[in-house]
């Protein structure tokens, strides 16, 4: 995983554990996918899948964020887990509950059979134990993205009492 260095204004939120970080990767059903095309940012959620230096997701051949992977494939990602709304008396002492992961990578198209179906099956097994067949013909009509990690970092919310735990809906 990457070097860059992680700046934080309050280090003490600061995940600094690799085992840590890696079971959020785990244990996380979206990722926040950021790409930019010249001086304008897209954001999207995609479902994922994660091995160790490595995120894979997948899409139609065509599309918005098909044409700027293919301008520019430098990425920026997010994944959050264990999310909640902390209700308070003022409006300024709401705070959110979370453990989340960010971090930054080069995106490639797989071209491969053999390699979409690996990274298809890492994603599948992201969401379920279940085995699932990979026929040619859909793996012809959909891209495979996979996600080189070059930088990582996480963080959590301060625990506290202060305020009633809201799920978020």
């Amino acid at each position: 995983m990457g070097s860059e260095v992680s700046i934080l204004r309050k280090h003490e939120l600061e995940i600094d554990d690799p085992r840590e970080i890696e079971e959020i990767l785990r244990r996380g059903r979206l990722l926040h996918l950021a790409l930019s095309q010249g001086d304008t940012p897209y954001c999207l959620t995609v479902c994922y899948g994660f091995v160790p230096g490595f995120l894979y997701f997948h899409s139609a051949q065509e599309g918005r964020k098909i044409h700027i992977l293919n301008k520019n494939p430098r990425v920026f990602f997010q994944v959050v887990i264990e999310t909640a709304i902390r209700e308070a008396e003022l409006s300024c002492g709401w705070s959110v509950q979370y453990r989340s992961v960010a971090g930054g990578g080069t995106a490639r198209f797989l071209k491969e059979e053999r390699e979409k179906a690996r990274a298809l099956d890492i994603l599948m097994r992201q969401y379920s134990a279940k085995q699932y067949r990979h026929p040619p013909e859909t793996l012809e009509r959909t891209a495979v993205i996979e996600i080189a990690i070059e930088s990582l970092s996480g963080k959590k919310s301060r625990p506290g009492n202060r305020g009633e735990l809201l799920p978020l809906l």
